[in-house]
């Protein structure tokens, strides 16, 4: 029994000397067992490297293990322990029983343990307890350690309650992963292998207690031991300084075992030291050598030309046998610095600066396999670099895990019961049904999508009923189609749903009815015709994936069927326990050849024999990387409990310094040459500092620069691909205008258009880099097929093509529409507003009752009874549909009282009467105002409704007035009227005009103004008190129409015969000789007269600019205000500032006098 160390730094040939050993011994002792231990993740690749060592090419008495896999061959070996290990799901699972039992005995954690992802930290707690081996008896010192601090104290006392709970609930069954060691420490002294053998260890920073636990049995068992330690061979081996050295890991590991050796009565050799004048690895570049003596060394040491090599000791042991030799030096290995210093945009672009240099190292003699790329930041990488490297056609190995999350199994299940919980929302059920597992056509989706949110289907209850509600654009067959594919939805959904909502169904219930779900749908089959796919398309990420998910599903299913068994749980927390078995289930890939680039991070990859290392993300934040925090225990409780001498997981403190010693062991990896990478920013544009490390190597390597690799003199340095040049060639397309392309680029361009595959492509490139504003139209005969020759429009619809007529194009020529949905909106209250103005009107004429004599009771009777009725029948009687638009009913009540009782109180301010509302052009098909010639061929038949015309009779004329409803804050403006922006009230006063003409042929008829009234209902603010009166004469003031008014006093007089100074009815002021002042909204008969001609002149323009085709995307701008604003059609506008010529239509400002004098000019 006998414990050799072997010690050098990286790179110094450690490995490969105990190989070496190892294959020498077995050789020559064909009977002796041969034990090589590595971390899991290195087995396969310390088989092959012992396979190209072993003289006959394979190995018959050296098995390679993982500590795990040591602990089930011995298990095998001695039919021990036939306890079920647990995986993470079975841990979560028993955990919550063990919690449940005990949860009123907790203190400080009992508040926490519903709380989501807190079991998750507890797991974590209790995991690293066991890999710790804290028993009883180091708890009870911990405790003694934090008396002193109370919520610390019975926070232990809480986690070491759970602890033995789980402990119970483990016992004779179960073992966690982190327990095998521990129970193969139990029964290691039954095991013949382990008796007797040699066993070499290696690839290890250090070890957890319950590992030098195992490795105490191995010593006391073993014939030798060998260990192979990273340290520095000046380094003083047993004599520690304090954490922050760079080989504290080292000296601890060394101390550790000598004591554990001591204890199991095992030999101690002396050490094996890998000293070297030069080592091994970096024979070829002395640079690398350089880094390695001095990096993080702490001197002032700098690189200077020539190399001087670092120096060393002359007692190379194992020279020979670990230098590398015979193959040619690549071009890049002899030309300048084997380091260099890099910068990028983003991760993005460092990505293309890593595929672009493995291209050239290709070119330079490299292999895939000679190459690996680090990342200071997996997550943050994973998504681009797959995408770059497929794009540089480069074969590739991203060592890490994969979630599931996105498989669509996983997501149909985690769907389904999202949509259970949701109640059946309109998200949620396509959320599952786009899984594609429920086998209904795309399309037919689509379809029955468009008709739930245009029919409101919401909620498991109207899911449950048959779809039967009418939408406009569907017929009945289509209708027919949408209740069936309801009726085979819901079919194997209504029984999942009553076991999933009834509280009492256990997890047993609720597991089998999502495995019946599954059954019907035959997921299994779907899931195996996918991976056939994929195999036939040669993605064998997702081939593996698919295989195995189906059966992990099922497993994760089995655990909570056995762990749970009848427990009841109620929806939430089984979908939070299902959740968890997801996030915990990975995909773990194999390469699928040797000869690929190596990507991982910088603590789980294990790198081996390679000749270059990018290291990408060495930035702050990633390198050293924030601690996650999160956990039971803070760093500060961390702190406190070191003192009780008590080994735990390392504070983030600590590990800031052991990220060190992995920075210090991957940089040093490379034997001929190294690339360093930082990000300016995110991939989201936040800033990022370059980490301390790139300074570090700057300050050891004053001469290196670092190379911007945003900067690119010339694009055929980096073109690589035919995929990775297209960018190159949208950029020169993209700055085609500006410059003359060079003739790199013209080369490019014209390789991609003699290609077949290319030409189209590259033809529809160059139409898009010289495209130019058009503003030719569609031309007069598509216009005629579009609108006809007889041009039926309505007011708003001419006002919408003079503020973009591409906008009205699409409205009123292509028909373009916004999903219907059935929701309440500002548009719809106005909608009901006006109906319920009308049928209060009607109500009142047919009462008996007019506008000048009503009792208020009989006034609030008929708007309850307008609103009620328009409500019931409007909108398939969606203001009946949810307690919102219920509340939403109250609302339009209390305002149309107001809108009722102002307009009452208007109108019996003078001599004015309604004489219609809701007047229709449509009645009148004969007037001029409504019937414009365009040309001798063309007119225009204007559509629309007057919501109310009020008149005064004289003896020789008749005052017409016209008043328009908004339920909007539309003011009346002058300039928005000039430019066709506000048309609606000239042709409304021209119209009604016209109609009481026709009433009074022989009477002179008067414009007397034209006034929109905002539907509110307002607040008074005041700093005093008020009577009712007062309140009321506010009120009615701010609900005063806005517009413009007959300045013949005769004329406004008649609309406020209480007139003094300013009305409270009409928008006029008055001065003392009773004329109207300057803040009057008023206009001269002459003045009406030409805005009429004006507007009708306006309608002719717009009208026949119209039927000429014109849809040119030149919307107006208006100060601030542009016809984009709310426009809907901007996602599919053809409006681009980048295309030249294009522009808006910039409308210049006019006060009232300059209007007026242009329409008098006109």
């Amino acid at each position: 029994m006998s414990l050799r160390l072997i010690l050098g730094s990286s790179g110094s040939g450690k490995s490969h000397y105990i190989y070496s050993s190892i294959i020498e011994a077995a050789v020559q002792s064909p009977e002796k067992k041969f034990l090589v231990i590595v971390p899991e993740q290195f087995t396969m690749q310390t088989q092959r490297e012992l396979v190209r060592l072993h003289p006959d090419g394979g190995l018959l008495n050296i098995d390679i293990l993982s500590f795990q896999r040591l602990a089930h061959r011995i298990f095998e070996e001695v039919g021990a322990d036939k306890r079920t290990v647990l995986e993470e799901l079975g841990k979560t699972l028993l955990l919550r029983r063990a919690a449940s039992r005990v949860q009123d005995e907790l203190k400080v954690l009992k508040g926490n343990l519903k709380k989501m992802g807190y079991l998750q930290q507890m797991k974590s707690m209790i995991s690293e307890l066991t890999q710790y081996d804290i028993d009883s008896e180091k708890m009870e010192r911990l405790l003694q350690q934090a008396e002193q601090k109370p919520s610390l104290f019975y926070k232990l006392k809480d986690i070491r309650l759970l602890y033995e709970s789980f402990q119970e609930e483990l016992e004779g069954k179960y073992i966690t992963a982190e327990e095998t060691l521990e129970a193969l420490c139990q029964v290691a002294r039954q095991s013949a292998i382990l008796k007797g053998c040699v066993v070499a260890i290696d690839g290890f920073t250090g070890f957890t207690p319950v590992q030098n636990k195992l490795l105490r049995e191995l010593f006391s068992l073993a014939e030798q031991v060998y260990v192979t330690v990273t340290i520095r061979a000046q380094e003083e081996f047993y004599r520690i300084r304090g954490e922050h050295e760079l080989f504290y890991l080292s000296k601890k590991t060394i101390r550790s075992l000598a004591h554990t050796a001591q204890e199991a009565g095992c030999e101690i050799l002396p050490p094996v030291v890998m000293e070297w004048k030069t080592l091994p690895r970096f024979t070829k570049s002395p640079e690398l050598g350089f880094l390695e003596a001095y990096l993080f060394g702490g001197g002032k040491a700098q690189w200077t030309e020539p190399a001087e090599e670092p120096v060393r000791s002359a007692n190379p042991h194992t020279a020979e046998e670990t230098a590398r030799s015979g193959e040619a030096e690549p071009e890049c290995a002899s030309s300048g610095c084997a380091i260099s210093l890099h910068t990028a945009a983003n991760p993005v672009q460092e990505a293309h600066f890593a595929a672009r240099t493995i291209r050239a190292l290709l070119r330079q003699g490299y292999r895939y396999q000679d190459i690996a790329v680090i990342v200071g930041d997996l997550p943050s990488y994973s998504s681009y670099i797959p995408q770059v490297f497929g794009e540089y056609k480069i074969a590739y190995f991203m060592d890490s895990t994969r979630t599931v999350f996105s498989n669509p199994l996983v997501e149909f299940l985690r769907a389904v019961l999202d949509m259970i919980q949701q109640d059946f929302t309109c998200a949620s059920v396509f959320r599952y049904l786009r899984t594609g597992l429920c086998r209904i056509d795309a399309q037919k989706l689509d379809m029955l999508e468009n008709y739930v949110l245009a029919a409101g289907v919401r909620g498991f209850s109207r899911w449950r009923e048959p779809f039967t509600r009418a939408v406009d654009f569907l017929d009945e067959e289509q209708l027919a189609l949408c209740e069936e594919l309801r009726s085979l939805i819901m079919e194997p959904l209504l029984p999942l749903v009553s076991c999933m909502r009834q509280a009492r169904t256990t997890a047993r219930e609720k597991t089998e009815g999502l495995h019946t779900l599954l059954c019907h749908y035959n997921i299994q089959q779907q899931l195996a015709d996918m991976e056939k796919q994929f195999r036939a398309d040669g993605q064998a990420e997702l081939e593996k994936e698919f295989a195995g998910i189906y059966a992990m599903v099922i497993g994760i299913f089995d655990k909570l069927a056995e762990l749970l068994r009848e427990e009841a749980l109620t929806l939430q927390e089984y979908t939070e326990l299902l959740e968890a078995g997801f996030e915990e289930a990975r995909v773990r890939l194999i390469p699928p050849s040797a000869d690929r680039v190596q990507v991982g991070d910088l603590e789980r990859s294990r790198l081996t024999d390679i000749k270059v290392l990018i290291f990408l993300g060495l930035n702050d934040g990633w390198v050293p990387a924030t601690g996650a925090g999160g956990g039971l225990l803070s760093d500060m409780e961390r702190e406190t409990l070191m003192e009780s001498r008590v080994e735990l997981a390392p504070t983030t403190r600590q590990n800031s310094y052991i990220q060190r010693f992995y920075l210090y062991l991957n940089l040093t990896k490379p034997r001929e040459r190294l690339y360093l990478s930082c990000s300016k920013a995110t991939a989201d544009g936040s800033l990022l500092r370059p980490s301390y490390v790139m300074r570090t190597i700057g300050r050891l390597f004053p001469g290196l620069s670092v190379h911007d690799e945003d900067v690119c003199e010339s694009f055929s340095s980096r073109v690589e691909t035919p995929q990775n040049a297209l960018a190159y060639l949208l950029e020169g397309f993209w700055s085609i205008r500006e410059r003359q392309p060079s003739g790199e680029w013209l080369e490019l361009y014209n390789w991609y258009r003699r290609k077949e595959d290319t030409k189209k492509q590259v033809q529809r490139l160059v139409e898009a880099a010289f495209l130019t504003f058009d503003e030719s139209g569609i031309g007069r005969k598509a216009a005629r097929e579009l609108y006809g020759e007889v041009l039926v429009n309505s007011v708003s619809r001419l006002e919408k093509f003079a503020s973009c007529a591409f906008a009205h194009f699409l409205q009123y020529g292509l028909r373009l529409q916004e999903r219907e949905e059935y929701v309440f909106r500002p548009v719809d209250m106005g909608r009901v507003f006006h109906s319920a103005i009308e049928l209060y009107s009607r109500k009142v004429e047919e009462s008996g009752y007019d506008w000048f004599r009503i009792p208020e009771e009989v006034r609030d009777r008929f708007i309850e009874e307008a609103v009620n009725e328009v409500s019931a029948a409007y909108g398939q009687q969606i203001l009946h549909d949810s307690a919102r638009n219920e509340a939403m009913i109250g609302r339009m009540k209390r305002i149309m009282r107001r809108t009722v009782w102002a307009l009452h109180r208007q109108i019996q301010s003078g001599h004015f009467y309604p004489a219609n509302f809701e007047v229709s052009f449509s009645q009148a098909e004969e007037l001029e105002a409504v019937n414009i010639a365009l040309s001798p061929e063309e007119k225009m038949r204007l559509q629309g409704r007057i919501d109310r015309i009020d008149v005064c009779e004289k003896e020789e004329q008749v005052y017409v007035k016209v008043i328009d409803y908004k339920s909007g804050n539309t003011s009346f403006d002058l300039v928005a009227l000039y430019y066709g922006l506000q048309l609606q009230l000239v042709v409304y006063l021209n119209a009604a005009m016209e109609l009481e003409k026709k009433v009074h042929p022989e009477k002179e008829i008067v414009p007397a103004g034209i006034f929109y009234y905002h539907m509110q209902d307002p607040l008074v603010e005041t700093d005093e008190e008020l009577t009712p009166e007062e309140i009321n004469k506010k009120l009615l003031r701010q609900l005063r129409p806005d517009g413009l008014v007959n300045e013949d006093p005769a004329v406004f007089g008649e609309m406020d015969v209480r007139l003094e100074k300013s009305s409270d009815v009409i928008p006029v002021s008055i001065n003392k000789d009773g004329r109207p002042s300057k803040l009057s909204k008023t206009a001269t008969g002459e003045q009406f007269a030409a805005l009429s001609g004006f507007v009708h002149k306006k309608l002719q323009e717009l009208g026949s600019a119209m039927m000429e085709g014109e849809i040119s995307p030149v919307p107006y701008q208006r100060k601030q205000q542009t016809a984009c604003d709310y426009c809907i059609y901007r996602p599919v506008c053809c409006l681009d500032g980048k295309i030249p010529g294009t522009h808006t239509k910039r409308l210049k400002e006019y006060s009232a006098e300059d209007i007026w004098k242009k329409l008098a000019e006109t």
